[in-house]
């Protein structure tokens, strides 16, 4: 009985370990939070900015399609992205001068969230810039 005693002492005692690894990768991470979500805005400005210039781009119609279907996925993702960031969020300083602070706790929970909706945004950017340069090498063809 004795040894069965020290098994789920021992047990006990890596399972303490492993949680207390996991605060301190979790502490670790709360000084980068607030400029993740500064890099994730700027990155959202940025793809609404090439979804407006594609927007505006009078592709082959052979390419139009790719370009279309690309560039609305991309907007859905970084529209989903966006609402994800805004709960995450809280607008401080005086009025006029307004500054979004992250929401640390919020950001942890929704962090694996974030993750998997930045890759996509990635993927869909790569797709949408795969369309443009074929629409680009298509009309330096013809």
């Amino acid at each position: 009985m004795e040894v069965l005693g020290a098994v789920a002492s021992s047990i006990a005692v890596v399972q303490a370990l492993a949680a207390g690894k996991h605060a301190i990768s979790i502490f670790r991470e709360i000084p980068d939070i607030q400029k993740d979500f500064d890099y994730l805005m700027k990155e959202l400005e940025m793809i609404k900015s090439m979804a407006q210039a594609v927007s505006r781009m009078a592709p082959a119609e052979m390419e139009q399609v790719l370009i279309n279907t690309a560039a609305r996925n991309l907007n859905g993702i970084t529209a989903e992205l966006e609402a994800l960031l805004r709960i995450c969020s809280r607008e401080s300083g005086p009025e006029g001068n307004k500054m979004s602070k992250t929401k640390k706790r919020k950001w942890l929970v929704e962090k694996s969230d974030i993750k998997k909706l930045q890759q996509r945004m990635n993927q869909a950017k790569e797709t949408l810039h795969f369309a443009l340069n074929s629409s680009r090498a298509f009309n330096d063809i013809w």
